[in-house]
């Protein structure tokens, strides 16, 4: 039961690390703008910004 735990809890940290290193890092290059202090209104405009280029 204690190894189960221990895996699952391993495998959020490693998914949160891989996200925090692909996923956070496209808000500082398309908007120059810190995931983690960006405003709601920054984010936003951030995943508009995105989807136009998107569509391109």
């Amino acid at each position: 039961m204690a190894k189960n735990a221990l895996i699952v809890l391993l495998i959020v940290i490693l998914g949160y690390n891989v996200w925090a290193l692909f996923g956070s890092a496209r808000y500082v290059s398309l908007c120059d703008v810190s995931y983690w202090s960006a405003t709601p209104k920054e984010m936003q405009s951030c995943n508009e910004m995105k989807s136009e280029l998107d569509t391109q």
